[in-house]
């Protein structure tokens, strides 16, 4: 689905400005389980993922958002050789992301709310590797359905804001 795709796009655009720290940035797809030694990858890595089930709620003409939790997996080499230590480049993932909207390409159509950093855990059980693993927040918004949306400059566009639940 298109929302899918625009998320994984936004998102590789927002963890590139981390290009620096991050020898691998790409969609999560277990890269690092059950790894014992995997010098084939670029380390240090950040995987990233949307957890299932995604619950969509219907707001009227096409627009739908889901309350998302997203997994931002932060791996590094536990080797000496290792120049920053985990803990120092998961706060700079921390940084990058908290508090940030996502917003489709370059359109001022917005794609997440606010990112709020909702869990995060230390796993143990890598051979050879750290990591923290961070979990953020959001509302997922998806106006691919809506009529005329298009976001262009002159074209209608909005900013939703998330309503608090009593």
């Amino acid at each position: 689905m298109k929302v899918y795709q625009d998320w994984d796009d936004s998102t590789s655009v927002s963890a590139s400005q981390l290009a620096g720290i991050f020898k691998t940035i790409e969609p999560y797809n277990e890269q690092y389980q059950n790894t014992t030694k995997d010098d084939a990858k670029g380390y240090p890595a950040l995987y990233f993922e949307l957890l299932e089930p995604i619950n969509w709620t219907q707001a009227g003409n096409g627009y739908q958002t889901a309350r998302v939790r997203s997994k931002m997996h932060v791996v590094s080499h536990s080797l000496s050789r290792t120049k920053q230590s985990i803990h120092s480049i998961s706060q700079n993932v921390l940084e990058n992301f908290s508090n940030k909207r996502l917003f489709i390409d370059s359109t001022e159509i917005q794609l997440t709310t606010e990112w709020v950093r909702v869990a995060s855990s230390l796993p143990k059980r890598f051979n050879n590797l750290r990591v923290v693993i961070i979990d953020f927040e959001f509302d997922l918004i998806d106006t691919s359905l809506m009529p005329n949306l298009t976001g262009a400059p002159g074209e209608t566009t909005f900013t939703i804001q998330p309503t608090l639940q009593q």
